[in-house]
């Protein structure tokens, strides 16, 4: 049993192919690179070969089905659970507002214990907002913050009046100043 993949000589340049024994878990062989004629070159010189794991490169699988013919071609651990996140995610995607609909109508539904009680539905805790939005509202903080020490300068107010007025440090102020000035 044994396992290939691609790899970089040199990345976004030059890919060879790694051979590995799967039984021994430790590398075999290099090949120079990931072309079908190759694979099919090493696996003709290796006829005890029966099971390869591979990723989903067609040069793979053909070169496999030159140079063995009768070994069974397999998905390799990374690319199976690849498959199926791709797979999950498109259920999910298609289905999320069925399972909402469903989750939804199972939370309002009351719930009784071993003992008979009856427990009240309890609401979802608001949603987190995304992490773009969340760097806007950071970013739009800033710029006020921005807009209101230019404006307290322009009347005459000291950096360290500013400063404490505002609640910020004097470093976070000198930063303010650094940006416009450069």
């Amino acid at each position: 049993m044994v396992g290939i993949d691609d790899w970089a000589w040199r990345k976004g340049h030059r890919y060879g192919t790694i051979v590995v024994d799967l039984e021994r878990s430790c590398p075999i062989d290099v090949l120079e690179d990931r072309l079908a004629e190759t694979v099919a070159a090493w696996l003709q010189a290796h006829p005890g070969v029966r099971v390869v794991a591979r990723d989903r490169a067609e040069a793979y699988g053909a070169g496999i089905r030159q140079g063995a013919p009768d070994a069974i071609q397999v998905a390799d651990r990374f690319h199976l659970m690849q498959n199926l996140a791709d797979a999950l995610e498109q259920v999910l995607s298609a289905h999320g507002k069925d399972l909402d609909a469903i989750d939804e109508k199972r939370r309002q539904e009351p719930m009784t214990d071993e003992h008979g009680s009856v427990a009240a539905p309890v609401p979802l805790p608001p949603r987190q907002p995304p992490a773009e939005e969340l760097a806007e509202q950071r970013r739009a903080r800033r710029l006020a913050t921005f807009d209101q020490v230019w404006a307290l300068r322009q009347q005459g107010w000291s950096g360290n009046a500013i400063a404490h007025h505002l609640g910020i440090g004097v470093l976070s102020l000198n930063s303010v100043y650094d940006r416009t000035t450069k």
